[in-house]
């Protein structure tokens, strides 16, 4: 089973990044480099909150202080666009995206639902198991 890549990360308001886009050429190679606090431990993190639902009690303490939720979306080689957001306040909201349309929403409306690690559908994308 072949597997899609990561094109582009977008961050809001995860630690010390306020607002970042990151995009990945088709080379392959990826170096991450910055100046300490500059935000690259935080964003492996976010990835991993994102894809894996990593440190599920202390996601929110990765929410910017000056903000009231964090986000980060990845974008992959097929159109698909899955966005994680973890509120101050604990509450979580999943989506995923496929060429912008919303094909699944931890959301009801307008209320979010309680999130318990990563949907089946997303988890399922992604080719994650339980072990």
């Amino acid at each position: 089973m072949a597997y899609s890549k990561i094109v582009e990360i977008k961050v809001a308001n995860l630690a010390t990044l306020a607002n970042a886009k990151f995009v990945f050429d088709e080379s392959g190679i990826l170096n991450i480099k910055g100046y300490n606090d500059s935000g690259k431990s935080a964003l492996l993190q976010g990835i991993a909150m994102n894809l894996m639902n990593l440190i599920p009690r202390v996601q929110s303490k990765f929410i910017r202080y000056d903000a009231d939720f964090f986000r980060v979306s990845i974008l992959f080689d097929d159109g698909v666009e899955i966005i994680r957001d973890k509120y101050i306040n604990g509450q979580s909201l999943y989506e995923m995206k496929k060429d912008g349309e919303l094909v699944f929403s931890t959301k009801i409306g307008k209320t979010l639902t309680k999130v318990d690690g990563v949907p089946q559908v997303i988890a399922d994308y992604l080719g994650l198991c339980v072990t």
